[in-house]
């Protein structure tokens, strides 16, 4: 129960953090160059999951395959622990991504609040003519 509720803790964390995370790269992207890509960043977000669930079912096939998994087999006790293992450490692999880029990317909250004032101003607020 415990690892269940650390691991909805931190998804509901990260899932909202992303989509804040994309908008602030389209509006740093608009600061830097004046193009307008702000719904087009928006809308990767949906591919970044698909890319992420393509991803994750070739890994699984790829530890099956190394424990020698058929179907209809009873795993040994090694290959149970393995499987648990692989299936449990896939999504905080993939949580601490997001954390990694939010460490490196170098833009700070303030920088990100004056150039989001500074787009709308200078290029009006996202869906606007420009």
């Amino acid at each position: 129960m415990i690892p269940c509720a650390l691991y909805y803790f931190f998804m509901a964390f990260i899932d909202t953090v992303d989509i804040p995370m994309y908008l602030d790269a389209a509006e740093y992207w608009l600061d830097k160059t004046g193009v307008d890509t702000r719904a087009y960043i928006l809308s990767m977000f949906s591919v970044a999951v698909k890319a992420a669930i393509a991803i994750s079912t070739a890994v699984i096939g790829v530890i099956l395959n190394l424990i020698r998994y058929t179907p209809g087999m009873a795993l040994d006790a090694k290959g149970a622990s393995a499987l648990c293992w692989a299936t449990a450490l896939g999504p905080p692999v993939g949580y601490l991504l997001p954390i990694v880029l939010l460490l490196i990317h170098g833009v700070s909250d303030k920088r990100m609040e004056e150039i989001i004032k500074s787009n709308a101003v200078n290029f009006g607020a996202a869906g606007d003519e420009v």
